[in-house]
Order: C-alpha cells, then sequence, then structure tokens
C-alpha cells in the first residue's frame, strides 16, 4: 500500500514508468554503491519494451555478475557482440568457463615477438602489462616504459618509485609511484597524508582504488585525486588490489596468501583460499583478475602463474620451467609474463 492507501503495482504500469534515461544512472549508482538487488529491479525497469540498447546491454552483464549469475550475463555480452568484439569474446570466455571440458591444467607461455629486454632493465622491473595494440607497458624502479613489437621504445615517462601497474577498462594504462598515478595521459596527485600506498585499480564507475597498505586502509580517489572515501582494513599485510566489471574489489593479502573479495560497498563477499583448493601460492608476489573476477596469482617460490575461478575453484597454472617473475593481463585474453634473468617477455594464450 502506497501512504495514500492506494495498491501500489511492481513494476510500475508504463504511463507510471520513471523515463529510462533516469533509471539507467539510477541502476549504475546502485550496482557501484554494493547494492547489487536494487541495481537489479531498476535495471528490469529501465529495459527497453523493444529491442535492447547497447548502453541498457552492458548494464545488464555487469549486473548479473553482481549476482553471480554468470550464464545471464554471458547471454548479454552475446547480445552485445554484434556490435562490440570485445564483448562477444567476453561472452565466449565465460561460457569455456562453464563449459564440460575444464580448461587445460597447464598455461603455456610461448615467447611474445618482442625481443628480450636488456637485463639490466629487466632487473628493475615492478611490472608489466599488455597494451591493446600488441606493445608492452613496463614499469621500473623509476620510470613507465612503452616497448612495441619490435623492441622499440616508444615512449618513457619518469615515475619516481614505482610500485604498481595495471590496465582500466578501455586498456588505458594506470601506474601507481610514490607520489602520483599515471592514469593514460593523465597525471594523478596522491593525497598528501597517506602512510605507503602500493597498489592501485581503476574502478568501472570511474574513480581509482588506491591500497595503503602501511595504514592497512582502502581509498577511492576521483580522477582529480580527491579523497572520496576510506575504509579500514583487518588484514595484516595487503598487498595488491585489483577490481572487476561489476565494481567487486579483490585484496591480495601476503600474510595469509588468499584473496579476499568485497562488495563494491565493501562488505565481505567471499575469500579465494589457494591453500584449501590444494594449491598454494608461496610467497605470493603479484595478482590480477579479469573482467569476470577470474584471479591470477604470481607464485614467486615457484615462479608461476596460478589461475582461479572468481569462485576460489583452480582451474590451471604455468609449467615450472616457465620461470614467471613479473605478470599482467588486460582483463579479457591477453597475458604477458616476464623472466627477469632473461629478459624474456612471454604470451599466455586463454
Amino acid at each position: 500500500m502506497t501512504a495514500a492507501g492506494q495498491i501500489s503495482t511492481y513494476p510500475p504500469s508504463p504511463e507510471n514508468r520513471p523515463p529510462t534515461e533516469d533509471l539507467l544512472p539510477a541502476a549504475r549508482l546502485a550496482l557501484y554503491s554494493g547494492r547489487a538487488e536494487r541495481a537489479y529491479r531498476l535495471m528490469l525497469l529501465a529495459q527497453p519494451e523493444e529491442g535492447n540498447s547497447t548502453s541498457w546491454l552492458n548494464l545488464c552483464a555487469r549486473v548479473y555478475l553482481a549476482l553471480d549469475r554468470p550464464m545471464r550475463m554471458a547471454d548479454c555480452l552475446a547480445s552485445l557482440g554484434a556490435s562490440d568484439p570485445r564483448a562477444l569474446k567476453m561472452a565466449q570466455a565465460v561460457m569455456q568457463r562453464l563449459g564440460p571440458s575444464p580448461p587445460s591444467s597447464v598455461l603455456t607461455v610461448k615467447p611474445a615477438s618482442i625481443p628480450p629486454l636488456d637485463r639490466s632493465v629487466a632487473r628493475r622491473v615492478v611490472g608489466i602489462e599488455p597494451a591493446p595494440d600488441g606493445s608492452v607497458y613496463i614499469l621500473t624502479e623509476n620510470a613507465l616504459i612503452r616497448i612495441d613489437r619490435t623492441g622499440q621504445q616508444r615512449s618513457l615517462t619518469p615515475l619516481a618509485k614505482g610500485r604498481d601497474i595495471t590496465l582500466d577498462e578501455e586498456g588505458k594504462v594506470v601506474a601507481l609511484g610514490e607520489r602520483q598515478i599515471l592514469w593514460g595521459d593523465a597525471v594523478v596527485p596522491i593525497p598528501a597524508g597517506l602512510d605507503k600506498p602500493v597498489s592501485v585499480a581503476a574502478s568501472p564507475e570511474g574513480s581509482l582504488i588506491l591500497l595503503d597498505r602501511g595504514a592497512r586502509r582502502l581509498y577511492r580517489l576521483d580522477p582529480h585525486g580527491k579523497i572520496q572515501g576510506s575504509v579500514a582494513l583487518s588484514l595484516r599485510n595487503p598487498a595488491w588490489v585489483r577490481v572487476d566489471m561489476a565494481g567487486r574489489i579483490y585484496i591480495a593479502d601476503k600474510s595469509s596468501e588468499a584473496v579476499h573479495v568485497f562488495r563494491a560497498d565493501m562488505s565481505p563477499l567471499r575469500d579465494i583460499d589457494p591453500a584449501a583448493e590444494g594449491h598454494p601460492v608461496r610467497r605470493m608476489e603479484g595478482m590480477e583478475v579479469d573482467f569476470a573476477g577470474d584471479v591470477m596469482l604470481l607464485d614467486g617460490r615457484g615462479r608461476r602463474a596460478v589461475l582461479f575461478s572468481g569462485d576460489g575453484r583452480y582451474l590451471s597454472a604455468t609449467g615450472e620451467d616457465a620461470r614467471v617473475t613479473a605478470m599482467g593481463w588486460d582483463g579479457l585474453d591477453s597475458v604477458v609474463v616476464l623472466d627477469e634473468r632473461s629478459g624474456v617477455v612471454g604470451r599466455i594464450a586463454l
């Protein structure tokens, strides 16, 4: 009943339905505030009466991911695939993981077309990421470098005390230094007063997620570096943060050697514990997360990359001869790895 005593209906009749252009932003706001169920209800209200718009299908995929409904997510992505080849690849990746045939138990590393890095550079590599055009971003202790397929250096941007590198949804590089974050062509200052920021991720709604290991705190920054909010962490040694396309937050803790998954509002969702799966990661040295929440961890002792599903199941790992010391993932099907001893850059096809 409404306050006036009239009977309300859900969903509302077409003449009482709010404009779609108002519903979609409200649904996105609910999703990225950690209220997936509300986002789902608003998404249904916003569905066009004839056909489905690109913006609605995009939202649909994200909401179903947040609700852990991968089949419906894949349907939305497949519908988007008619105009977006990347969305079609996403749909195929989801279906492959859900199919009756499990992924190969071994992730095969093949040499990339890029010539080996000079050993003096390889020893100083903090992180590596694949660029959309086939080149590679290399973050060292003092610079962000872009190297093309032929091994030619295309750009070098000074960045004091480089600490972490990742990509946003559009493939733009996000690199964390001691005092600033490079985000594509923008330079985002790190707010004063933070203890020791060690990792950064770009959230799909347009903010940056910054992990401060010294204070054991997570910050949300706007594109200009202004703090929008923060939350204390109970983890002993949080080291990396990443975000999936539904805005869920993944934090790797070196003490427990596990990954803790949170909703967008930082309420706990689940833990990914490699040891419980019988595939412990010893001396964790890196984490990457794809669009759907699958997690790849770098086992520092075994020099291998280990892949887990978003719900924590072991999927596959690189072989003992791969000697992986750094890795990067574009969030879909391109993974680059580095062997710092030889300087060889490899690629893993997923």
